[in-house]
């Protein structure tokens, strides 16, 4: 599975994208600003069982944190959503690790935190460890970088993660 220079282009306009809806809501009276998405790997950003999902990790984010739902939409890189919460950034984090560690495919929302001044709150902020490959134990972020894994294992992974969200 190769991804094509379009598609990259794409991921990259909306992320650019993205962040100008984030700066929308940076510096207002809301003391900090969430946004989950959809983290799919592959070329179908919005696989059978996602949308469910988003709706659930939506639920979540609300019964949890109190935060308003302000921004719904979905873009090349797939669906997302930004919210306004009066809580601390750092409660905010904390809520949303939990939700991120709920079950199996809530692995796949990535729920950022960012401050009121539009810095991005880490789980190392908060002393939690890194994200966990999809396949293994290690972090994330090694194993995207060194390519430990078939691309399409991890696919497959994600869309029996998201199994559980199909009707």
């Amino acid at each position: 599975m190769t991804v094509s220079a379009e598609l990259k282009s794409d991921l990259l306009a909306a992320r650019d994208l993205r962040q100008l809806d984030l700066n929308s809501f940076i510096n207002t009276e809301h003391n900090t600003v969430i946004m989950m998405a959809l983290n799919i790997p592959g070329p179908d950003k919005l696989p059978a069982g996602g949308e469910a999902l988003m709706a659930w990790g939506r639920r979540c984010v609300e019964v949890k944190t109190g935060a308003h739902c302000v921004v719904t939409n979905r873009d090349a890189a797939g669906l997302y959503m930004l919210f306004v919460c009066d809580l601390a950034p750092q409660r905010c984090k904390e809520l949303a690790v939990k939700i991120e560690e709920q079950t199996p495919a809530a692995r796949l929302l990535d729920v950022d935190i960012y401050t009121n001044d539009g810095d991005q709150l880490g789980r190392a902020n908060l002393g939690f460890k890194a994200r966990r490959c999809l396949l293994c134990e290690r972090p994330a972020v090694e194993c995207m970088r060194t390519g430990n894994h078939e691309p399409d294992a991890i696919v497959q992974s994600a869309q029996q993660r998201l199994s559980t969200f199909i009707n």
